[in-house]
């Protein structure tokens, strides 16, 4: 009810507007069209950003005044600066909640059968926070466009620092590692104190590890280890937070620490970039084989068993993740080798994990666009994208002979 409350508050204004100056029937008019183009999913992503930068307002303060003139965007946004424009404030949150869905529905989770409007309330916002950058971008699922928009995105993922003398607001188009360290300078005006609070990222870890604990103390999970190396591996392993990345990302920040004394020079950012995200890939596949019992993964019960020691490892990364980013300093000063061994290590950590989740969400999206590109590649289906934008006429005043048609734009219906 929620929900539907939301999507009503949004659209009884324009109702209300249409219907004193038109008439009811273009009201209705209006109101169907709206309902076609898929508004709600709008209104739920517009709600999103504007929480985001309320809750990053009230926590970190500094908020001014951006000119952004009054005209409609008519120029078609690529998918690196779609993504880098929404993935902070929309896109990580729905696809870590989809992440969570598809790993229920995995599971069998009986307590997902719920009705069909609590999915289709929580399907209009999973989809809106992801998809709806993409859904309402003129030419978005053009055939041609989704290889240079994937090339340049893959190109942005693996670029090193922006050269000396890039302004200050281009930074961030020149690579992902520019981007990511722009999003913690707001964190730099915050104070410290915030730390000393329990967050519920910190309640989710130590819930999930009470489970966990449960789980691998039983005598049915005890059964069978005899040894303390298979108790340490099974017992202890999974209780702890992901340590075989940490351990090798360690080992890197001690090379790049001898190597900057020694050679007076840093490593370059873009290898140190593949080798932490490679040890990080490697570390956590082999501490994944370490700590689950195989034997029983082809019963429910060690199926179950191992999903639910990746999930706790999972809550304990996103909960280290956010606390490391309230203690580390501007990611840049690491790079360049001007802070110790541990405060290199853990920004290389940060970084690592922050990379691999970028890159799976960069490919998940590009995939499903060039899905949607080649469905509407069908004679007449690309219409059914233009349900999302509306075509804006105007005058052609000067131009080259014989051109006296009307000039036709698409622009996003919102």
């Amino acid at each position: 009810p929620v929900f539907f409350l939301f999507v009503l508050a949004t659209m009884w204004p324009l109702f209300f507007e249409i219907l004193v100056e038109d008439g009811l029937v273009k009201a209705c008019r209006i109101l169907v069209l709206d309902l076609l183009a898929l508004s709600p999913m709008f209104y739920a992503f517009q709600g999103k950003v504007i929480a985001h930068f309320m809750n990053l307002e009230i926590l970190y303060g500094g908020a001014e005044y951006i000119p952004t003139g009054r005209g409609l965007a008519t120029v078609r946004q690529s998918f690196r600066s779609l993504f880098a424009n929404f993935a902070n404030t929309n896109m990580f949150d729905g696809f870590e909640l989809l992440s969570f869905l598809l790993v229920s529905l995995l599971l069998g989770n009986s307590s997902l059968d719920v009705g069909y409007p609590y999915w289709f309330c929580i399907g209009t916002a999973v989809t809106s926070w992801v998809f709806a950058p993409f859904l309402y971008n003129p030419y978005m699922f053009s055939v041609r466009h989704v290889y240079t928009d994937a090339q340049e995105f893959g190109c942005w993922l693996v670029s090193g620092l922006a050269p000396d003398g890039t302004p200050a607001n281009k930074t961030s188009q020149w690579s992902w590692l520019e981007w990511t360290t722009s999003l913690q300078i707001p964190r730099q005006r915050a104070s410290y104190h915030w730390l000393y609070l329990p967050s519920w990222r910190l309640l989710t870890a130590v819930l999930s590890g009470c489970l966990t604990a449960t789980v691998v103390t039983s005598d049915t999970y005890e059964a069978g280890l005899s040894t303390t190396t298979d108790k340490v591996r099974h017992q202890l392993l999974p209780l702890l937070p992901p340590v075989f990345a940490g351990l090798a990302l360690g080992l890197v920040a001690i090379f790049h620490g001898v190597v900057s004394c020694c050679l007076g020079e840093r490593v370059h950012p873009t290898f140190l970039l593949v080798v932490c995200t490679v040890l990080t890939a490697c570390a956590s596949a082999a501490e994944v084989y370490a700590m689950v019992r195989w034997p029983l993964w082809t019963t429910d019960y060690g199926f179950h068993t191992g999903v639910l020691m990746v999930f706790h490892k999972y809550c304990v990364l996103r909960w280290g993740l956010d606390w490391a980013d309230w203690v580390m300093p501007k990611y840049t000063k690491c790079f360049v080798g001007s802070h110790g061994i541990i405060a290199t290590g853990v920004t290389w950590w940060v970084i690592s994990w922050r990379w691999w989740r970028d890159a799976l969400l960069g490919c998940f999206l590009t995939c499903v666009i060039a899905v949607i590109a080649l469905v509407l590649r069908i004679p007449g289906a690309a219409h059914v994208h233009h349900l999302f934008l509306f075509r804006n006429r105007a005058k052609i005043t000067s131009g080259a002979p014989g051109k006296n048609a009307d000039e036709t734009q698409e622009l996003p219906r919102f």
